[in-house]
């Protein structure tokens, strides 16, 4: 998948409401079926903003990524809601979400 096409994909309607931040990512990985490297692209944004929207603003920004990545998906484009957890408050060492960020900093 070419870039220039993904972020014209990626730019194309408006931005996230409230002047919430989501930065689009590109990583590859291995296609299980066909065992050859693709790429996938990431809608990234802190966890900790996410958090501390209002309801309405809370569900306005969710309402946007899940349309932004329903209008990629359409056009072909491998994409993922990824949120980063960028504040350890409330992980235990147990807990899955302080698992995957202890995998997210390794990276």
């Amino acid at each position: 998948m070419n870039r220039d096409f993904v972020r014209k994909v990626y730019s194309a309607g408006s931005p996230p409401p409230f002047n919430f931040r989501v930065n689009l990512s590109e990583d590859t990985m291995l296609d299980p079926e066909t065992k050859q490297e693709v790429p996938i692209y990431y809608l990234l944004f802190k966890n900790s903003e996410f958090q501390s929207l209002s309801r309405r603003q809370l569900t306005d920004v969710a309402v946007w990524l899940k349309e932004k990545h329903d209008q990629m998906r359409s056009m072909g484009i491998r994409v993922l809601i990824q949120p980063i957890f960028d504040t350890q408050e409330g992980l235990q060492a147990d807990n899955l979400k302080y698992k995957i960020q202890e995998i997210i900093n390794k990276k």
